[in-house]
């Protein structure tokens, strides 16, 4: 038995490429893999990572990192849903 692309796993004969799916055909592999009893859904999406999160703004945004301020910074936050 070889470990070559086109070598059945199970018995090591030759097999051919009958078929062959250009991306983007995610429709076309989910209905293929659907009706062989192989589609698994993707699992839902993590929430994001918040070790990478910057929860100190002072300075954040300002021009020379040198030196740190005991005031607080300014941050404005601005809702633009609704407004005309």
């Amino acid at each position: 038995m070889t470990d070559a692309p086109l070598s059945c796993p199970r018995c090591g004969s030759e097999m051919k490429v009958i078929a062959l799916i250009d991306p983007p055909q995610g429709e076309v592999i989910e209905k293929i893999l659907r009706h062989c009893g192989l589609w698994r859904a993707p699992a839902p999406r993590p929430p994001p990572d918040l070790a990478g999160v910057v929860r100190d703004l002072d300075g954040c945004f300002s021009d020379s990192q040198a030196g740190s301020s005991d005031q607080p910074g300014e941050l404005t936050f601005v809702d633009c849903i609704g407004s005309a």
